[in-house]
């Protein structure tokens, strides 16, 4: 690895989503820049080529991206299951790196606000839709260590 977003934002930007990087710190992922939210497809190859050694990158669920996000927050396919079935199937659902889901999902008006939309009978765990902020994208991670789960 060392490299995932100068290898894959040109991938990503092949399908208009505009990527950014990201530096990862311990638990924390942040924007390794400001302005994340107005990095179109231009400014996205300009950054692949200055932060060529980066790691991790991420892009902005929504409009943008065209992409929505249901964030299952555990690691128990049976919850995957049920939300798909709440909210529809879809062929990418990815692995995050601490064993949860993401299914994406194309983006159809949704608001920019996130919204819980449903929690487990003992509430240990639920699944929201997510068509703002910025996600983490699957690169190298997604192939490998975030697991492809279609």
């Amino acid at each position: 690895m060392g490299n995932e977003f100068s290898t894959f934002q040109p991938l990503y930007a092949e399908h208009g989503i505009p990527t950014f990087p990201v530096r990862v710190d311990g638990k924390d992922k942040i924007p390794a820049i400001r302005g994340w939210r107005k990095v179109g497809l231009r400014g996205s190859a300009e950054l692949a080529k200055k932060f060529e050694s980066c790691d991790a990158f991420g892009f902005q669920p929504g409009a943008r991206s065209k992409i929505t996000i249901l964030d299952v927050d555990t690691t128990n396919e049976r919850v995957l299951a049920d939300a798909q079935i709440r909210h529809g199937g879809s062929p990418l659902k990815v692995r995050t790196a601490p064993g949860k889901f993401h299914v994406y999902y194309r983006h159809n008006g949704e608001p920019r606000k996130n919204s819980a939309m449903a929690r487990t009978a003992d509430r240990s765990a639920w699944a929201q839709r997510v068509c703002g902020g910025s996600a983490i994208a699957g690169g190298e991670r997604a192939i490998s260590g975030y697991r492809g789960v279609t």
